[in-house]
């Protein structure tokens, strides 16, 4: 059986206490709950990052930070902290991808074909607009500092990976709802952080 309420609370939607009481219930949760645990521990001055804040605000804290310190020793001390903090992100999507997409091809609603081809047609507009974007984001990433552009980049990074991954199993199951769902999720995330970053540009102008 899946759960969503492990996703819910990594996400903040879920409070601590609720979910504590879920896990009294659910082995599910309780059993991902150990192995975010381990990652948390792993992590170490990033504990406090997540569940409490949405996932946008770290990425929104790691920019305020770098553009707030001067070019000088302290911007290393400060990438190397919410490095950690990306990293940390980095091993939490891979936790729920792992518990969600090992699960997802068993436990599917299916779309029919009048929905699925709407789904697929979102799913081209993202994509188209993300192509313009890109081609205006990355002389944007280009020119800006060494540490925020790593940033971004990781991001992207992350996201494509995410994208990918569904696009493999749409290859084998192209009518499954739930993994249609968190392809839509990552493409517009996409190309939200890229409109982020040229907006960063109209900002300074």
């Amino acid at each position: 059986m899946i759960c969503r309420e492990f996703e819910k609370y990594i996400y903040g939607s879920t409070s601590k206490d609720e979910f504590d009481k879920h896990i009294q219930e659910c082995q599910y949760c309780k059993k991902a709950l150990a192995e975010y645990e381990i990652l948390m521990k792993t992590a170490g001055t990033v504990t406090s990052v997540f569940p409490e804040n949405r996932k946008h605000a770290l990425w929104e804290r790691i920019e305020k930070e770098i553009k707030g310190v001067k070019k000088t020793d302290s911007v290393k001390r400060v990438f190397v902290k919410f490095a950690a903090a990306a990293l940390f992100i980095l091993a939490v999507t891979g936790l729920i991808n792992r518990v969600y997409y090992n699960t997802l091809k068993f436990n599917s609603s299916f779309l029919k074909d009048s929905a699925l081809r709407k789904v697929e047609n979102a799913e081209k507009k993202y994509e188209l607009a993300i192509n313009q974007l890109e081609k205006k984001a990355e002389p944007v990433i280009q020119n800006m500092d060494f540490e925020l552009a790593t940033l971004y980049r990781e991001k992207l990074e992350t996201i494509n990976n995410q994208i990918k991954e569904c696009k493999r199993e749409l290859l084998y199951n192209p009518g499954n709802s739930r993994i249609r769902k968190y392809m839509l999720a990552a493409l517009k995330d996409k190309k939200e952080t890229l409109k982020e970053i040229l907006k960063g540009v109209e900002n300074e102008t």
